[in-house]
């Protein structure tokens, strides 16, 4: 574990709470307090809690994070949560942003791995409000099938996608939740492993497939957390979609702090989340040491370049 990189990222916190984005607009940069960003961080810190003892800072810090997430909850829409806290004064682009999908389904998986909230309330919960988005046609876009999920529970919002990270991450909190009992994932699977047979993934192809991530790293990170979860049936698209390497890449790279990785549904402005992407290189693995040869050279560069110079001035 390198602490030095979690005391980075524990130090990113605001007084709110929340491990802050900035988003990247005409006028500047912004920075943005959301219960999505905040919610990914903390279901890293909670596994990296796990591994370190007695460590009085993390917890400090995962327990300011859970009362931001709970502080998005939607007193309209009961068991949802906002991007943004309805009723709390923080950084942030807009405000009266209806109560999403996305934000719900990662504020219940990181208040479920705290156990501030229990499968049976999730059960009791889960399966209606979901139920509320779910298409009983066919979606939006090319990829989409009857049953998959949109995106906002607003049903009177004129603009409301179906986001295939969206699902990954609504089948992920669904399953973690032990409802699967209540709703099957056939539909959305269906749905993104035949999508990802066909399309490969690019920026340009996630505007079509998630018009609310603008990389296809972030698509196959939510579907490695719904096939970590126990979405068995999202294996082949994730299989699929780690033959480009993009998540390796992107761990070898370092997690670039610039990296955007969120847009509106019309793909401006964009989001990069450099707390995100810390929190992501702590438990990426180290990198493996370079092997040593199986033979060491008689010689080393310098001792046959110096038997081989009165050679060349014979």
């Amino acid at each position: 574990m390198d602490y030095t990189k979690l005391q980075t990222l524990l130090a990113m916190q605001t007084d709110q709470g929340a491990f802050p984005s900035f988003v990247t607009t005409k006028t500047g940069v912004i920075e943005d307090e959301s219960c999505l960003v905040t919610a990914s961080v903390v279901l890293l810190l909670l596994g990296i809690e796990r591994k370190i003892s007695n460590s009085f800072a993390l917890f400090s810090a995962i327990q300011h994070a859970l009362t931001f997430i709970e502080s998005c909850a939607s007193y309209d829409t009961p068991g949802a949560y906002h991007f943004y806290p309805p009723e709390r004064d923080t950084a942030r682009l807009v405000d009266g942003l209806s109560a999403d999908a996305d934000s719900t389904a990662l504020a219940w998986m990181a208040l479920l791995k705290a156990g501030i909230k229990t499968k049976s309330e999730a059960r009791d919960i889960l399966p209606d409000l979901f139920g509320k988005i779910r298409t009983r046609a066919r979606g939006d876009g090319h990829w989409t099938n009857s049953g998959v999920y949109r995106t906002w529970f607003d049903q009177k919002l004129p603009d409301n996608p179906v986001d295939i990270c969206v699902n990954a991450n609504i089948a992920a909190c669904l399953k973690m939740a032990n409802v699967s009992t209540h709703i099957t994932f056939g539909s959305t699977a269906t749905a993104i492993n035949a999508i990802l047979k066909k399309i490969i993934p690019t920026h340009q192809s996630m505007r079509l497939l998630a018009p609310h991530y603008t990389s296809p790293i972030e698509l196959e990170i939510a579907l490695a957390r719904a096939v970590h979860a126990g979405v068995i049936e999202l294996k082949p698209a994730l299989t699929a979609i780690q033959v480009y390497g993009l998540d390796a890449q992107d761990a070898k790279d370092g997690r670039p702090a610039d990296r955007t990785f969120y847009c509106n549904a019309q793909g401006h402005p964009l989001w990069h989340a450099p707390a995100l992407q810390l929190a992501r290189s702590l438990v990426d693995p180290a990198p493996k040491p370079k092997e040593s040869p199986a033979y060491a050279p008689k010689y080393s560069l310098d001792k046959t370049h110096d038997i081989l110079a009165p050679l060349a001035s014979s």
